[in-house]
């Protein structure tokens, strides 16, 4: 007898084995050779020793009740499935032989379409396979077997699409059981009832429409500053009222967009252009302290060590770029090393301020000591645009174009794992204790840092961009494409969501321990509470 804590550790199994090798993120064609957005591929887990114990209880569980003689697979899913019924039946003194069903009559030696030790006329048979989508083929197999004289008594997989795909052809009435649903694994949400996230204030006339990432809203103390692409930087206060905007740039020409997040230091807030000039601000006029020129374009972010060191990658139109270390006291050149492609990423910082790592647009990732000396360089499959992530235990994360996380290792530039979450990238890798999560083309993904196992997916708005925000109950906020901010548990459950007038390009940083800051391409920065109370 099989008890209830078994079930419940059989389930554990194959649901971590079903998200982390049959859930395809970014893979799989239709048969018209567009791209699917993702696809389900359980072969792996069917043929894996290691789940196979788990999957055999759970699917003999699920159809036993049915009383068959028989159970009946399709295709290369059916003949594991077939086989672990059978087997875990002989186990239980309860035989349930099993069959395989051919598309259509071998041409040669036996010429059958059904193979295996075939029962009487009339017997119960159970449909076994991976996956039910349409019910094309659980149809068709009904019918193959009524034609053989077997009567087929329901229909068994270990998922079902449920309401997900768009015209179902299932018009039978055969009873339809599966292990787990699209919703259970965190694929698809679980229903559409989402609340809203309160607007605490909002402030306009920040961006035009762009599909460039914006500045990134950012607490500087007690005031919250951003960049403009309409060439300003402004300063509010926590409750959203302003204190200072000013222009950057010559005053004889117009002022030029600033895209770069700002950056609070000691010595000012430093935030640079789009003509490549950064600038160190006073935080309670706005005055300029100094100017530097880095390069022709400054659109990431920056990071500063304790040194008073800022480090910048700018780009030098109209293909290069270079890592930058300004000194933020006075915004004098500290030195400057060329990169392989123009640079997007925000560069990344070692926790002991020893090693700095910068990406571009070539897929290139490169490490410098803090002197500017080259450590390491190791090439990527596509351009690295989303900033670059560096944790404690010296593990650098970065996302690209094709679609990858990656990690390496911070002493030699080692890839220490990779997997494929997406077509396209472009969220900056969040680090926890024991994870790292990212967003992608249409989910949220959290996997081990030691590993790059998956742990939990969960639905989000259209590729999530930008910075990741951790509210202090342990809510993540991703802003995303398609304008929405989504609110996730730690746990990979649905939160609420805000919908803004524009993409929400730069992602979302914390205000305090329960609000976030975003700005959209509808013109606003937004202060927003998360709809899921402490």
């Amino acid at each position: 007898m099989i008890t209830t804590a078994q079930i419940e550790h059989d389930r554990r199994v194959l649901r971590a084995a079903l998200l982390d090798h049959a859930f395809r993120p970014g893979e799989g064609w239709r048969k018209n050779g567009r791209p699917f957005g993702w696809m389900i591929d359980c072969r792996e887990v069917l043929l894996a020793s290691a789940v196979l114990p788990a999957l055999s209880r759970l699917m003999y569980g699920l159809i036993a009740d049915w009383y068959p003689r028989a159970v009946v697979g399709t295709g290369l899913a059916g003949a594991p499935l077939v086989a672990a019924i059978a087997l875990e039946s002989a186990r239980n003194a309860k035989p349930i032989d099993g069959l395989l069903l051919r598309d259509r009559p071998k041409a040669y030696g036996r010429r059958r379409q059904l193979e295996g030790p075939i029962p009487p006329p009339g017997s119960r048979v159970v449909i076994v396979d991976d996956v039910l989508s349409s019910g094309a083929t659980a149809q068709w197999a009904a019918r193959a077997l009524a034609q053989h004289t077997l009567q087929p008594a329901g229909v068994a997989t270990l998922m079902t699409f449920e309401g997900s795909v768009a015209k179902p052809l299932i018009s039978d009435n055969l009873p339809r059981r599966a292990l787990f649903t699209l919703a259970d694994l965190g694929i698809v949400a679980a229903d559409d009832d989402a609340a809203t996230a309160e607007v605490l204030w909002q402030l306009g006339g920040l961006n035009h429409d762009d599909d460039v990432p914006f500045s990134r809203p950012t607490r500087c103390g007690e005031l919250v500053v951003a960049g403009s692409n309409r060439g300003e930087v402004l300063a509010v206060d926590l409750a959203g009222a302003l204190r200072w905007r000013v222009a950057v740039g010559d005053t004889e020409t117009p002022a030029p967009p600033t895209h770069c997040s700002p950056l609070p230091t000691p010595h000012g807030i430093v935030i640079g252009t789009d003509e490549g000039v950064l600038h160190c601000l006073d935080p309670v006029t706005g005055r300029r302290h100094w100017s530097a020129r880095c390069g022709d374009r400054i659109g990431s972010g920056l990071v500063g060590d304790e040194n008073s060191h800022v480090y910048i990658t700018a780009t030098d139109l109209p293909r290069s770029g270079a890592l930058v270390c300004v000194d933020a006291t006075n915004g004098t050149l500290q030195w400057r090393r060329p990169l392989t492609g123009y640079a997007h990423a925000r560069p990344g910082l070692a926790a002991d301020g020893r090693t700095v790592v910068a990406a571009d647009n070539a897929g290139m990732i490169s490490a410098f000591a803090a002197d500017g000396t080259p450590r390491w360089r190791r090439g990527l499959s596509a351009a690295v645009k989303a900033d670059l992530t560096i944790d404690d235990r010296g593990t650098c994360y970065c996302v690209d174009f094709d679609g990858f996380l990656t990690a390496l290792d911070l002493a030699d530039g080692r890839v220490l794992w990779r997997r494929k979450l997406g077509r396209r990238l472009y969220s900056t890798p969040l680090v926890t204790m024991t994870d790292v999560i990212v967003g992608g083309d249409e989910h949220a993904f959290c996997l081990e840092r030691r590993s790059g196992k998956v742990t939990w997916v969960a639905p989000i708005g259209r590729r999530a961009r930008g910075a990741i925000s951790r509210l202090a109950d342990g809510t993540l906020a991703f802003g995303c494409r398609d304008g929405t901010v989504r609110f996730v548990s730690d746990g990979g459950l649905n939160r609420g969501m805000f919908r803004t007038g524009g993409a929400v390009t730069s992602g979302a940083t914390s205000l305090d321990d329960r609000s976030i800051l975003v700005s959209s391409a509808d013109g606003h920065v937004y202060a927003l509470r998360s709809p899921h109370p402490p």
